[in-house]
């Protein structure tokens, strides 16, 4: 028997899978192309020196498998290499640039090294070690083939460039046949001169797409599958050709629209027409029908399932019916003729109508789900069919927690972990403000989304993060840096003696800031590689201008910065004050905090102030003046002040959110953080915060007065579900369930 793909439409690969999960013995010939993971990697690999040897194309080579190293190690030898090594990428951050592969390389190495002198015990030190010794087989085998990468040329002639990827492709494939057999088949363009990298990419894209692959043995006794012109000269008792429908096989003939067929004819008569690749597509009927010698069985698809459109057999398949009964065959007639033989999928569903022709698990569970869900709709008493389902733990609780979403009660899905009147887990005691330490962005949380407060601070799921070259600064690169400057900037201003700052020392602060900028500026440029030097030093101007700002209004405003980026209850990091402590802070309520104040300073006044900067568009600013903690969304001024005085035993009158920044205005917004008030107001926070987690009550309900959508942009968007705006609800589900969220939201 033979099965030959009569068009671009129908690919070999598909079929081979057909038959590998139909256990049919199958011989695909010479010619005939599957996808292949050896051409997948070559692809990236091109791709990786088009980038720049970019870090994350690189690390998708790797995760194929066709790494050639002798230093790739095995499962046996207890560890998994790629996956190891893509982590160990991005931790580095190479993200691109052979000289930055070598550099960012040696430094990660050395941090190893050093994180491994400083483990604590002997646990982390072990573990320290294999991550550096991973780090160094990533090296030794990464290296060599970014040298290569790098050193292709921009330009060439294709024998030279043959030549230079078949040595790559010796190099860095596990399985380098395919790819080889490929370049050995451009030889005749090796006389064509200045080929580019991206020519030499987009020619072989669609011949690495789908390398050869070749059958051994005999092809006797099996199925032969492969394209219409590997039949030439072969014959076979049966012949099968699927796909004879409307602008499938024939396909559709068009002019080019580059050379039309007029000026086609006139330039040279070996052109070809629309007229020549017709009877080129006939000519391939011939070999299909010619093949045959007992049975011939043509068959076409009547639904679209791309498009979602109904098909009709082309007319390719009326002149066989008529070559083959005599008659010239009506639809309906070939529609009678093929009765009972018709496709058995299920139009929408790409499964089979009876379970029992299913080739796999998934097509077996599509056809009972559909079986069932008609046996439901026409027989009540049918309900229970699908239960089979359940017997997949995974499947069972994926389809439990989509019901309990759509159901109008609060449920686990939605957040609540126990039921209204059961005891919640013991787990939760550990999570008891008083208990474990907590940071002042994780508390005001909350108030924007419990549920969100929920999977970052208690279940501690961490988007995945992909290093990168960065061409627009995003806010948390641009914070980040700006904090760094103001940390240095304190400090610089302290030694030199120009605090509190007067208004005739602003040009020598001014210069201050520039060293300290250009400081930072070259240490993040490196971090982040920007692609494009021009656009990074537009927004390096724009912040220039920003500190400028901040200098102009802390001359002459009488305020000291006596600490910045004050830590209490974190590991001493840089940059960081000296006189940090790795103690946390008790609050009333009681609350352990940990975190960085950005300033603390003295007032003209000479009460203490603590300040947070902010270097985004101002969100939070006073109504009433009685603001404490803007409901629940603005604690950092409340929380610092506090913290200061625990740790200090000085009172802090004055807690505030400073703007820092051309973009927020320089606005100030102040919060009064002593008294007895300030401090019922955060007592009350912790006592609503303590209810909602020993109770086990994280409803999704992202504040509605956010500034921006607030799922848009949220991390944990995938986890939450399909209609994650459940905000819109909360009218109908109202009542005790959410007290402590509209508590916490309606705190002054």
């Amino acid at each position: 028997m033979g099965v030959l793909l009569n068009s671009p439409a129908l690919h070999v690969g598909p079929m081979q899978e057909a038959f590998a999960r139909a256990e049919l013995p199958a011989f695909y010939e010479a010619g005939a192309r599957a996808p292949h993971p050896a051409g997948r990697a070559f692809l990236l690999l091109l791709d990786c020196a088009l980038e720049d040897v970019s870090a994350s194309r690189f690390a998708e080579y790797l995760s194929l498998g066709e790494t050639p190293s002798p230093e790739a190690p095995r499962a046996s030898e207890g560890y998994v290499a790629p996956r190891r090594w893509e982590e160990l990428i991005f931790d580095s951050e190479v993200i691109g640039g052979a000289d930055r592969w070598e550099r960012r390389l040696t430094l990660f190495a050395a941090e190893l090294r050093a994180r491994e002198k400083a483990a604590p015990d002997r646990t982390a030190r072990e573990r320290a070690r294999r991550r550096r010794e991973d780090l160094e087989r990533l090296t030794r085998t990464a290296l060599p083939l970014v040298a290569r990468l790098a050193r292709l040329p921009d330009a060439a002639s294709w024998k030279s460039w043959a030549e230079a990827l078949s040595d790559l492709a010796r190099a860095a494939l596990l399985h380098p046949e395919g790819v080889l057999g490929c370049l050995e088949e451009t030889a005749p363009m090796g006389e064509v001169r200045r080929v580019t990298l991206e020519e030499v990419r987009a020619s072989l894209s669609r011949r690495l797409a789908e390398v050869v692959r070749r059958s051994s043995g005999s092809r006797y006794g099996r199925i032969w599958v492969g394209p219409i012109e590997g039949a030439r000269g072969l014959s076979f008792d049966v012949v099968a050709a699927p796909g004879l429908a409307e602008h499938v096989f024939p396909r559709v003939i068009r002019e080019d629209p580059m050379l039309l067929d007029r000026r086609r004819k006139r330039l040279s008569s070996r052109l070809a027409v629309r007229g020549d690749r017709g009877r080129e597509e006939r000519l391939r009927l011939r070999l299909v029908v010619g093949a045959a010698r007992r049975r011939l069985l043509l068959t076409y698809s009547n639904l679209n399932l791309a498009e979602g459109r109904s098909l009709a057999p082309s007319y390719y398949l009326a002149e066989a019916f008529r070559a083959g009964f005599g008659e010239t065959p009506t639809l309906a007639a070939i529609k009678a003729r093929a009765s009972g033989r018709h496709s058995p999928v299920r139009p929408g569903t790409r499964a089979p109508k009876r379970p029992e022709a299913a080739l796999d698990r998934r097509e077996f569970a599509l056809s009972r789900i559909a079986d069932a869900r008609d046996d439901a709709l026409g027989r009540p008493e049918a309900t229970g069919a699908a239960a089979w389902l359940l017997d997949d733990r995974r499947l069972a609780r994926g389809l439990r927690f989509a019901f309990m979403r759509g159901s109008r009660s609060w449920t686990a899905a939605d957040g609540f972990l126990t039921a209204a009147g059961s005891r919640p887990p013991p787990v939760l005691e550990a999570f008891r403000p008083d208990r474990r330490a907590w940071s002042a962005t994780g508390l005001q949380s909350y108030a924007e989304c419990p549920y969100r407060f929920f999977l970052k601070n208690l279940v501690r799921l961490r988007p995945v993060e992909r290093p990168g070259a960065l061409e627009m600064l995003d806010p948390l690169t641009r914070g980040s840096l700006l904090h760094e400057v103001f940390f240095h900037l304190g400090q610089r201003l302290r030694e030199r003696g120009l605090m509190p700052l007067p208004k005739r020392s602003r040009e020598a602060a001014f210069e201050e800031v520039r060293a300290v900028f250009n400081r930072v500026e070259h240490e993040y440029r490196e971090r982040c590689a920007p692609p494009y030097r021009g656009i990074w030093d537009d927004q390096m101007d724009g912040i220039l201008a920003d500190l400028r700002g901040f200098v102009e209004r802390l001359a002459g405003s009488g305020v000291t910065m006596q600490h910045n980026e004050f830590s209490f209850g974190l590991a001493l990091r840089q940059p960081a004050d000296p006189e940090s402590t790795r103690d946390p802070a008790l609050l009333p309520g009681p609350l352990k905090l940990h975190g960085s104040i950005d300033a603390v300073e003295t007032r003209p006044d000479g009460g203490a102030q603590v300040t947070d900067y902010k270097t985004g568009k101002a969100s939070l600013a006073s109504v009433s003046g009685k603001e404490a903690t803007f409901g629940g969304r603005g604690l950092q001024p409340l929380l610092y002040a506090h913290a200061w005085g625990a740790i200090s035993g000085e009172e802090v009158a004055v807690g505030r959110l400073y703007y820092a920044t051309v973009r927020g205005a320089y606005r100030e917004t102040e919060v009064r953080t002593a008294g007895a008030e300030a401090r019922s107001h955060l007592v009350r926070f912790v006592h609503i915060l303590k209810e909602a987690i020993l109770e086990a009550r994280f409803p999704a309900l992202p504040h509605p007065e956010l500034s921006y959508p607030p799922c848009n942009y949220c991390d944990y968007l995938s986890v939450c579900g399909p209609a994650p705006a459940r905000h819109k609800v909360e009218k109908r589900r109202s009542g005790a369930a959410i007290d402590a969220v509209q508590r916490i939201r309606r705190l002054p």
